[in-house]
C-alpha cells in the first residue's frame, strides 16, 4: 500500500441546498486494480440555528463518493442541528487500474439548508483517498 494518494478540501464557508453539488475533485493514477479507502469529513450546522443548544432546526446531509462520475461505495446520511459539527465518514471501494477522478457529491435531503463551516480548525468538506492495497 502506498499511503495517501490524494486529498482535496473546500476551504470556505458555503450553503448546501437540496441541489446535488460536487466537491473535492482529485485525480489518481493506479498501476493495478486497488482497494481505496475514501475518508470524507463534512462540518456543518442547520441554517438559521442559534448554536449548539438550538435543536429547533435540522439539516439532513446526504452524499456519496463518485469515481469518474459514477456513485461507488456506501452512501452517507447525517442530521446536523445547531452545533458546528464535523461528521467523519469512510467507505472502501474497488478501483480499476488507470487514471480516475474521485469526488464527493452532497445535498440536503430533509430539513433546512446546511451551513458548511471552514476556518482552519473546522474542515469544511474534505476528501482523502488512501491506498488500501491490491484488489484481489
Amino acid at each position: 500500500a502506498a499511503g495517501l494518494l490524494g486529498e482535496a478540501q473546500v476551504k470556505q464557508d458555503l450553503v448546501l441546498t437540496n441541489k446535488t453539488q460536487e466537491f473535492c475533485k482529485l485525480s489518481v493514477n493506479l498501476p493495478t486494480d486497488r482497494n481505496l479507502e475514501c475518508a470524507v469529513t463534512v462540518c456543518a450546522s442547520a441554517a438559521g440555528s442559534n448554536g449548539a443548544g438550538d435543536l429547533s432546526k435540522a439539516s439532513e446531509i446526504r452524499g456519496q463518493v463518485y469515481v469518474d462520475g459514477q456513485p461507488v461505495g456506501d452512501f452517507f446520511n447525517y442530521c446536523f442541528r445547531g452545533a458546528w459539527e464535523p461528521f467523519p465518514f469512510r467507505t472502501t471501494i474497488e478501483c480499476a487500474r488507470g487514471q480516475h477522478t474521485i469526488s464527493v457529491r452532497c445535498w440536503v435531503g430533509y430539513g433546512v439548508n446546511a451551513n458548511i463551516h471552514y476556518n482552519g480548525r473546522f474542515p469544511g468538506i474534505k476528501l482523502a483517498v488512501v491506498d488500501g492495497g491490491i484488489h484481489q
